[in-house]
């Protein structure tokens, strides 16, 4: 095997190197099994080895060409072909069937055979895999010199090219037509739609329609384009489809949650998913959850199995439940906020407030098959049942007003200060704060009643109502309660109640 450091192998070939340029022990050496020098370039065969600035690189064959003497690799372009390895100085690693390295313009190209693709491997942050794998892989790279006129080189960006690849902390795979690496920081402008901060990788799908496809144990998200944060594991995919394998359910073997957003945020360390702008989510165990601000879900993993832990939203929401068996499907909506605590079995429903006060269209709606009822807030709590999450007790708070639903159901509405209704058994109880009353109207049966308390419950059988007032009740309204039913329910008729 040839082995020889490269000033003291010019000095041999060409005869010009002066005597007391002797080469210092950490100039850049290269060794193979045969070698020859035309006086511009150095050809290399069999198990050829190359120490560089950028880092050791093997292959089988190389042609080195001369750049200018006085360098310690004076050569300004190298050319690696069969088995090609490049073991850069950051424990990085690329590995290729060819490669052309110029140190002019910095610029480098990677090619696999046909049937194999360019793997580029790192480590970064806290030693998080992370690997790359293109048809074609071009470099960036920079170069400096040190106090002892040392060359040094270093990767500054990698472009993956054609069935790219990405394979990061062991448990997601990103699959794209282009990526783009960037290992250190921009020293300039980069091209429009490509993140230039270190440590960040941007990848689009091929033009025409087709998307970037995210896989992470069983969860499978497509987006039009997909940035990583390698250093802070963080993901960022813009207008993503897809679904998660958690559930508020995690013990179905189908629970899934699918949706669709304008963006979606995903903070790994913080086991948090964020939706943005246009959220339509389902899921298995709930329903169909729609959001135009935000939504975000919490995992927590529990053995095998994830489940999501909480998930709020931001904005006008929409929850429609769709329930298995014979109970009638629910619409709740609000316009400020929404939590649903797993753990504690119950979602809060919250309005925004101005100066204090709710405004009377910003309120929280609830809708059933007949009736439907807005407060300035409510909780509604749940059972799992059968693998779902089963409303049993719905309740609201401040300013409560129930009205009946559908045509062919007789006009009726209340007042209250709180609602109580349990869907299973269609029981309801509306009451009010101390000193207020309740007010309750019925067209069909010409019933006003007006009390502390009023209880409505429903036969199963036979869907037959009973009405029943508590604490001082009184079969008529005052004028001022009158005016305020004419008021808020314009369908209210004054004629039908007597008053006082």
């Amino acid at each position: 095997m040839w082995t020889f450091w490269i000033f003291s192998f010019l000095f041999v070939l060409q005869g010009v190197q002066a005597a007391d340029e002797t080469p210092s022990s950490a100039a850049g050496s290269v060794s193979s099994t045969h070698a020859e020098y035309d006086g511009n370039a150095l050809l290399l065969k069999g198990h050829v080895i190359l120490n560089h600035g950028l880092g050791k690189m093997n292959a089988e064959e190389a042609v080195l060409q001369k750049q200018e003497t006085g360098r310690e690799f004076p050569f300004s372009f190298i050319h690696l072909e069969k088995g090609v390895s490049l073991q850069l100085k950051d424990n990085a690693e690329l590995l290729c069937d060819k490669a052309d390295l110029d140190f002019q313009t910095l610029k480098g190209s990677l090619f696999a055979q046909e049937e194999e693709r360019v793997v580029y491997t790192d480590l970064t942050g806290k030693g998080t895999p992370v690997k790359l794998f293109g048809k074609e892989v071009d470099l960036e790279m920079s170069h400096s010199e040190g106090e002892d006129k040392k060359s040094s080189y270093h990767i500054e960006a990698i472009w993956a090219k054609q069935a790219v690849t990405l394979h990061y902390d062991t448990d997601f795979i990103l699959e794209a037509h282009l990526a783009h690496y960037r290992k250190s920081p921009a020293p300039h402008a980069q091209q429009q739609g490509f993140a230039d901060f270190p440590g960040t990788i941007t990848a689009l799908p091929q033009e025409g329609g087709d998307r970037c496809h995210l896989h992470h144990l069983g969860d499978l998200i497509d987006s039009t384009k997909a940035e990583i944060d390698l250093l802070q594991r963080r993901f960022t995919l813009y207008h993503p489809i897809g679904h998660l394998v958690s559930s508020l359910v995690p013990h179905s073997a189908n629970s899934a949650m699918r949706f669709h957003a304008d963006t979606l945020f995903w903070d790994e360390p913080k086991k948090s998913l964020t939706l943005n702008k246009n959220i339509h989510v389902q899921d298995s165990a709930l329903g169909t959850i729609t959001a135009e601000e935000e939504l975000k879900l919490v995992q927590e993993k529990r053995g095998e199995k994830s489940f999501i832990k909480t998930l709020a939203t931001k904005g006008k929401t929409r929850l429609d439940y769709l329930p298995a068996g014979d109970l009638t499907p629910q619409l709740l909506m609000c316009h400020g906020s929404m939590r649903l605590d797993r753990n504690k079995l119950q979602a809060l429903f919250l309005s925004p407030e101005i100066h204090g006060v709710v405004p009377e269209d910003r309120q929280v709606y609830y809708q059933e098959s007949r009736l439907a009822a807005l407060a300035d807030k409510g909780t509604l709590d749940f059972a799992v049942l059968e693998s779902q999450l089963t409303p049993v007790s719905l309740t609201l708070m401040g300013n409560v007003r129930l009205f009946a639903l559908g045509k062919e159901t007789p006009n009726r509405c209340s007042l209250a200060d709180r609602l109580v209704y349990a869907p299973t058994t269609r029981t309801l109880i509306l009451s009010s704060n101390p000193g207020k009353r309740v007010l309750f109207w019925d067209e069909a049966q010409a019933l006003c009643i007006s009390a502390q308390e009023i209880h409505i419950t429903q036969d199963p059988s036979n869907e037959k109502e009973s009405i029943k007032g508590v604490g001082n009740v009184k079969f008529s309204f005052t004028s001022e309660e009158s005016a305020l039913l004419h008021q808020l329910f314009p369908f209210y008729k004054k004629e039908d109640s007597p008053h006082e």
